[in-house]
């Protein structure tokens, strides 16, 4: 017996806010993700203690902005 899956690959995208006047990286900082056609996609994510967040589990080819 041969078993096939076709599980589909995801990406991930590390996401950091600085201040654009003294380069500091901002704890706290809310983003959503949208396609790009403008429909959200993520929504209400926040930045951790060093100003980045990861987000996981996007699909290939799906434009963000």
């Amino acid at each position: 017996m041969v078993k096939a899956g076709n599980s589909e690959k995801t990406g991930s995208v590390i996401l950091t806010k600085t201040d654009v006047n003294t380069g500091k990286k901002l704890a706290g900082a809310v983003f959503d993700l949208y396609k790009a056609n403008g429909d959200k996609l993520r929504t209400g994510l926040v930045t951790d203690k060093n100003g980045t967040i990861l987000v996981s589990g996007l699909k290939p080819g799906l434009l963000l902005y």
